[in-house]
């Protein structure tokens, strides 16, 4: 097998009303680690959770906590036959990592998907959003609470949160957000709080509420729970609606956080900010962009971030960068990692690819197609556990492990169209990952 080395010390790199029913995750328990087979697994504990979700007509996008392998990739579908009503599966990634056990690894070139689809999974539950009065159907929008909480803030287009916790498979109310997140929010968690951004800011003098954050209160005393507190509005300019072709997290190209305290935000044409969660303050981080769309997670095992780069009609890359390393003048060195699978000839790219951080290194890079260019009736899922270790050699440089691959062919039910062509896009409104 050929080693394509990510060396430490390279020029290139270095490495360091009713509220709405709640959508309900079940807990998972770890998986034994998969680089020493032969040791005994460890006693189950709590896992973080991770998560990928997509509006309907949007992009999926994805949010995740690091730590210990999380078996569990969860699908959540939209159904509209009768009502905007949400049917969440869990999809088990473990099985394309067993081959590990056995000494089988998979190669890193191109690859072809399954050529018979699996049966999806029945739905774990489902759940749907209040009415909009005048506008008909509702929306709710899904965050993932990690760090050491392990839960799933639900909100709706009014803004009403609820809390799911699926170590205790219980719910609770929470407070409202000041301002309702409905253009496709990203969030991130920074130790015990939430922060949840627009990726589109209204204009002047609206922006106020963009951007919030649920602290979590644990002073002597206190109620113990999470209160949302309006943070300062990011310094980039209002930006026109963008192709989702281009940019699939709309208005904002990419985000990550870095140093366990600073959130990144990379807009297209504008460069990178970072906000400063312990001096309550933005920055501008350089005049370069991430070299990652969407989500970028930082992977402790290696010191570095991996994320996907690409656009839907040109494929993905699974891309490795020291964010450390970059100043306001000098962009992130990156190293491309793998390149995307070969569809068949017939299949057309649906929707962007999202990479889910399933923990220690491991990935599931999710991918949507479909077979008719009018009318998406046939609508695919792939996901492809992958794998970055490190060589073993002197140069202790990264290669990516490629792994199987699980084809689901999704509902016509699901009501699945094209982005772009005038017609709304299917009804995927998350995947994600829990542990």
């Amino acid at each position: 097998m050929v080693c394509r080395r990510f060396v430490p010390g390279a020029a290139a790199l270095a490495l360091p009303p009713r509220v709405p029913p709640p959508f309900c995750l079940a807990p998972t328990t770890p998986s034994p680690d998969l680089e020493a087979p032969a040791a005994p697994p460890p006693a189950p504990v709590p896992l973080p959770l991770a998560f990928i979700r997509q509006s309907a007509g949007h992009g999926i996008f994805v949010a995740s906590a690091m730590s210990s392998f999380r078996r569990l990739v969860h699908l959540v579908t939209s159904d509209c036959s009768i009502r905007n009503t949400y049917s969440l599966r869990s999809i088990d990634m473990s099985a394309l990592f067993a081959a590990a056990a056995a000494g089988n690894r998979g190669g890193e070139s191109h690859h072809h998907p399954p050529a018979e689809p699996s049966p999806l999974p029945p739905p774990d539950i489902s759940f749907y959003p209040p009415f909009q009065n005048c506008h008909g159907q509702g929306s709710m929008e899904f965050m993932l609470l990690g760090g050491n909480h392990n839960k799933v803030v639900a909100a709706d287009q009014t803004g009403r949160t609820v809390l799911y916790d699926p170590d205790q498979h219980a719910i609770r109310t929470m407070r409202s957000l000041n301002e309702p997140k409905t253009t496709r929010p990203v969030s991130v968690t920074i130790g015990d709080d939430l922060y949840v951004l627009e990726t589109i800011l209204p204009e002047p003098p609206d922006q106020d509420g963009c951007f919030e954050c649920f602290e979590w209160d644990t002073a002597v005393g206190s109620d113990r729970d999470w209160h949302p507190r309006v943070l300062p509005t990011p310094p980039y300019e209002h930006e026109p609606e963008a192709d989702d072709v281009k940019y699939p997290v709309l208005g904002i190209k990419s985000y990550t956080v870095v140093d366990g305290t600073k959130i990144w935000i990379s807009k297209a044409d504008t460069g990178t900010y970072a906000y400063d969660t312990a001096a309550g303050a933005w920055s501008k981080a350089g005049e370069w962009t991430l070299p990652f769309t969407g989500h970028a997670h930082y992977v402790p095992e290696h010191g570095l971030w991996f994320g996907l780069s690409g656009t839907r009609a040109h494929g993905c890359v699974l891309r490795a960068a020291d964010l450390a390393a970059a100043s306001p003048r000098r962009p992130p060195a990156t190293r491309n990692l793998w390149r995307d699978l070969v569809p068949p000839a017939e299949w057309r790219v649906a929707l962007v690819p999202h990479l889910v951080h399933l923990g220690a290194g491991k990935f599931c890079i999710a991918r949507f197609f479909d077979t008719d260019p009018f009318y998406g009736q046939y609508t695919y899922a792939v996901f492809t556990g992958v794998e970055v270790v490190r060589c073993a050699d002197a140069d202790g440089g990264l290669r990516m492990v490629k792994y199987g691959s699980k084809l689901y062919m999704l509902l016509s039910s699901m009501g699945y169209k094209h982005e772009g062509s005038g017609s709304s896009l299917g009804r995927i409104k998350k995947v994600l990952r829990m542990g």
